[in-house]
């Protein structure tokens, strides 16, 4: 399996959150929040060079708008199946590292509600 940074994780969760839909990269941005703007595009750049990715320029109406436009991404076939194809395998992992890590803290937070007061 190839590696991946914590944030393309990220922003491929994002995008595979809705993976026909384009978004530009402020939009990807809100939904990951855990990586910044300038990085989020740095890697919708790499997608889109490795194929993952096709993009789409829409024009601002220049009379209305300051700046040229918004760059939309969007998967490719292939670029979507190879996204399920790397996190396929992590979602039992992550998952399972998630519960452990909140049911510690639930039970480190609120012992009143662990299993011997049932």
């Amino acid at each position: 399996m190839a590696e991946l940074e914590l944030e393309t994780l990220f922003v491929l969760l994002a995008m595979l959150e809705s993976p026909k839909v384009e978004m530009d990269a402020a939009t990807l941005h809100d939904r990951v929040q855990a990586v910044d703007l300038e990085f989020t595009s740095s890697i919708l750049e790499r997608l889109e060079m490795g194929g993952w990715t096709t993009t789409r320029w829409e024009l601002y109406d220049i009379t209305a708008q300051v700046g040229g436009g918004r760059l939309f991404y969007r998967f490719t076939t292939a670029g979507c199946a190879t996204a399920y194809a790397l996190l396929d395998p992590l979602k039992d992992r992550l998952f399972g590292h998630l519960a452990r890590l909140l049911n510690f803290r639930l039970d480190y937070m609120f012992p009143e509600l662990g299993p011997e007061s049932a």
